[in-house]
C-alpha cells in the first residue's frame, strides 16, 4: 500500500485527511514542517501534504528543506486562510 505524509498542526485537519485517504494509503502523521522531516526521513512516503502555516516550521520551510534532499518529492501544500472581513 502507498504511503501518504501529512504535516498540519490542527489535529481536525489531520483526522479528515486519515477518514478520506485511509483506504487508499497507509496514513503518516505530523505536527509540523520539523516533525515532517523526521516522519519523511523515517518512512520515504510516496505523498506529501503540507499546510502552510505551523508553528516551529510552516509549510515553505518544509518543502525548502525537503526539496534538497528529494528533489522529486510529490508534495501537496494545503492551507487555509481566515477570511479578515
Amino acid at each position: 500500500m502507498r504511503t501518504m505524509l501529512v504535516i498540519d498542526d490542527d489535529p481536525v485537519w489531520r483526522l479528515l485527511y486519515r477518514l478520506e485517504f485511509e483506504d487508499r494509503f497507509r496514513i503518516i502523521e505530523a505536527a509540523d514542517g520539523q516533525e515532517g522531516l523526521a516522519r519523511y526521513e523515517e518512512t520515504s512516503p510516496d505523498l506529501v501534504i503540507v499546510d502552510f502555516w505551523m508553528p516551529r516550521m510552516g509549510g515553505a520551510t518544509f518543502v525548502e528543506r525537503l526539496r534538497r534532499r528529494c528533489p522529486a518529492a510529490p508534495v501537496i501544500v494545503c492551507t487555509a486562510v481566515p477570511n479578515e472581513a
